[in-house]
């Protein structure tokens, strides 16, 4: 998996935030469960942007890929429906950013689902800054084995 130049800065940046926030799961799981909705939130509204604005970038994540299978998609159905399918997956991050400030079943359910999220990325490779969606994955496994109440902004510090 070589890194090109253009990708190198985000992507010591991503694995850097990924194990900050691995440690911060573990340490301050109220604080990390913040940085999780902004995570969310902010991946939400870019990936709806682009989608609607420019969709074909998209694409380009076949050159990253590490799987045959994921290049399939790409240049399969996905490449005739992109904008629905990155609407789909920005609503389904945006639902994940509502239900973190939930608590018990809706709270693990957006922990589950962005534990899914980050693994089903990772076979992008460099497109996902692997390994850092593996470590955003294990981050949120340990905040859903923390007790977590509802998100309330005093408690987060």
């Amino acid at each position: 998996m070589s890194i090109e130049s253009e990708f190198l800065a985000p992507y010591i940046i991503s694995n850097v935030v990924a194990i900050a926030m691995l440690l911060l799961a573990w340490k301050k799981p109220n604080f990390s469960r913040l940085l999780y909705i902004l995570l969310f939130g902010w991946a939400s509204v870019t990936n709806a942007i682009t989608a609607i604005k420019t969709p074909e970038v998209y694409l380009d994540y076949t050159r990253f890929a590490l799987l045959p299978f994921y290049n399939n998609i790409i240049n399969g159905f996905f490449s005739e429906h992109i904008t629905v399918v990155v609407l789909t997956i920005a609503f389904s991050q945006l639902c994940i950013v509502i239900l973190l400030f939930f608590e018990h079943k809706f709270l693990k359910f957006a922990l589950l689902a962005g534990i899914l999220f980050f693994i089903g990325i990772a076979p992008l490779g460099v497109g996902a800054a692997l390994p850092s969606s593996l470590i955003w994955a294990m981050g949120l496994l340990l905040l859903f084995h923390k007790k977590l109440d509802v998100f309330k902004f005093k408690q987060v510090w």
